[in-house]
């Protein structure tokens, strides 16, 4: 038997608003935050605005923050960062850090010091005697021709645009060291433009071992420097392998010039923990990585 239940407006009336009130203070709330009743462009702005003042924010703490669902907010991550205003992490995204212009020498020399020298030592494995080798300008190719410095590597040449670098091997009775021609960069003190450009397409080396200034979760590579954009692919087109040497303060940053890709190198030595959709992508294009273990002693 069916039983029926008579419920009077009043109750009806009454139902209705403590809904009404719920649903109010639940509006309050949000809109307190600017987010109530969001139209997807405006959430768009206060996402960006939200993780460029965090710094960082994680999927479920946004779909709680702007009470819509984990997948509108993935969406939402993936279309900023195809606009490239953010960068997109595992669970979430992070703030863009754009490299506005060249970080002084001896800045960049004392940043992860440890790490670099580390990482030199590993990619000194892969250069033999009687090689043409590359080393591009920078603080990590400078450890490494520290590490060269101090080898038993007979016959090399050394072909670089680094000024350091050169200064530090020219006088080595095994090295013979080829400068690239140009302007020298103050407070940098590398060579680039034209002139590099040039004297680097009559060259041909072994090996090049390439830095970066910054490498983006979807493993592209960038400069702050229009003038080296050129130069690093023509690096790595005139030698027959090419080696990156990135460190993890690089990881997730980015620039104005995208240089190229992890996709375009042989090799890869770093200290770098990737995730599992970035390992997925280096192992599809066939990079190695050889990695540097945190605490590892090359003692």
């Amino acid at each position: 038997m069916k039983r029926l239940f008579l419920i009077d407006n009043d109750s009806i009336f009454r139902y209705i608003e403590v809904k009404i009130n719920k649903v109010n203070q639940r509006c309050s709330y949000y809109r307190h935050k600017g987010v109530c009743k969001m139209l997807s462009s405006e959430r768009l702005e206060k996402i960006l605005e939200y993780v460029n003042k965090k710094g960082s924010a994680e999927v479920r703490a946004l779909s709680e923050y702007f009470d819509v669902s984990e997948i509108t907010i993935r969406r939402d991550l993936n279309k900023l960062e195809e606009s490239g205003l953010i960068l997109r992490t595992y669970g979430g995204a992070r703030r863009k850090k754009p490299l506005a212009q060249e970080v002084v020498y001896h800045e960049k020399k004392l940043k992860n010091h440890d790490i670099k020298v580390k990482i030199a030592r590993e990619a000194l494995r892969l250069i033999h005697n009687k090689m043409t080798i590359l080393l591009d300008a920078g603080t990590t190719t400078f450890e490494l021709a520290e590490e060269i410095l101090h080898s038993n590597l007979q016959d090399l040449t050394v072909v670089t645009n680094d000024i350091n670098i050169a200064h530090h091997l020219y006088n080595l009775n095994h090295v013979q060291v080829v400068m690239l021609g140009g302007p020298i960069i103050k407070n940098i003190g590398n060579a680039q433009g034209f002139l590099a450009r040039q004297a680097l397409k009559s060259i041909y080396c072994d090996i090049a071992f390439i830095g970066t200034s910054a490498i983006s979760e979807d493993l592209r590579l960038f400069t702050p420097s229009e003038e080296k954009v050129e130069l690093k692919r023509l690096m790595i087109q005139n030698c027959d392998q090419s080696v990156l040497l990135v460190d993890h303060s690089k990881l997730g940053e980015a620039g104005l010039y995208s240089i190229n890709h992890v996709k375009n190198f042989h090799y890869m030595v770093t200290d770098i923990q990737f995730n599992e959709r970035q390992s997925s992508l280096i192992e599809k294009y066939h990079t190695k990585i050889i990695p540097i273990e945190e605490g590892e002693s090359y003692e």
